[in-house]
């Protein structure tokens, strides 16, 4: 099972109840509206860092935490006349990792859609998987996911080292001969 798909069976245990996505669009009232709900799969808790809007506002505001294995539900919604809503919040992972979140709900759209992205940045942000969806139309929801990889992230732990073996004549002697494999390859990160 891909990453992706073993987040969204893993997320769908925690997923924000019927309930919960109704009383944050009942306190929408833009022709624009966006239900954000972000599920925290891994096993860190996601702190609120910095919040952009190029277009609208939220109702209600994101909270400042998430703890690992919950979800929270927050809004945005358009201002102004003619406004659609636009947006991203990012999250602190564990002081060396973000998990940024995007929406776009534009009030002016030929094709009719809407947009969302999601993206871990930081030094171990291989350590995470994340994942989003995207709702059509002038009240949609989004749905974005991060969880922690069950991958070992040593490469002692990969090859085993642990269990005696030998490294003194580098990885080379473990990959087949006339076979160029990235570290990354190697590892299946």
């Amino acid at each position: 099972m891909s990453d992706d798909n073993a987040l969204l069976v893993t997320a769908n245990t925690i997923k924000a109840t019927a309930e919960a996505i109704k009383a944050v669009a009942d306190l929408l009232s833009s022709d624009r509206t966006v239900v954000l709900e972000v599920n925290n799969v891994s096993n860190a808790t996601l702190r609120l860092g910095p919040t952009t809007h190029k277009h609208g506002g939220f109702s209600p505001p994101p909270d400042p935490s998430i703890p690992p294995r919950t979800t929270k539900v927050f809004g945005s919604q358009g201002s102004g006349v003619a406004t659609g809503t636009e947006g991203s919040v990012t999250y602190d992972i564990d002081g060396v990792n973000r998990f940024t979140i995007s929406w776009d709900n534009p009030f002016f759209n030929p094709l009719g859609s809407n947009s969302c992205d999601d993206i871990v940045e930081g030094a171990s942000r291989n350590r995470y998987v994340s994942f989003s969806i995207s709702g059509n139309g002038n009240h949609a929801q989004m749905r974005f996911m991060i969880g922690s990889r069950p991958t070992p992230y040593s490469v002692r732990q990969i090859i085993g080292t642990d269990t005696g073996t030998d490294l003194t004549q580098g990885l080379r002697r473990l990959i087949p001969p006339n076979r160029a494999v990235s570290l990354r390859q190697f590892m299946n990160v």
